[in-house]
């Protein structure tokens, strides 16, 4: 079992119904690679192999991790994260910070909001 889990490639998700032998022989390997910081416990049954850096192991984005859980139909960003997915949001700050191409703020900031500093 040591063999296989040391094979499975960096970013890529292990469950332990695609590994061979008994489901309890299965989930205790992987319980155990995941104890010695080569695999990411993402809940039962799923785990993940990410590239270690010197800070640890790389963690899979959220949406690697909802298409490993629930697949690829019907699934993907909803409300404000699908606008901001696919760039169509006309949500902006409701203060604008402009640099100042002369002079400076009393406050230091170096910048304009309608023709005043905003830190005032």
């Amino acid at each position: 079992m040591v063999k296989i889990l040391s094979g499975v490639p960096e970013g890529s998700f292990v469950r332990s119904s695609s590994l061979p032998g008994s489901p309890a022989a299965a989930r205790k390997a992987l319980s155990r690679a995941a104890a010695e910081g080569t695999l990411l416990f993402i809940r039962p049954g799923l785990y993940y192999r990410g590239a270690l850096t010197r800070y640890g192991m790389a963690t899979p984005s959220i949406q690697e991790v909802v298409t490993a859980v629930f697949g690829r139909e019907g699934v993907g960003p909803a409300g404000f994260s699908a606008a901001r997915a696919w760039g169509v949001t006309t949500q902006y700050r409701r203060l604008f910070m402009w640099p100042r191409s002369t002079g400076s703020s009393n406050c230091g900031c170096n910048a304009v909001s309608r023709g005043s500093c905003s830190m005032r």
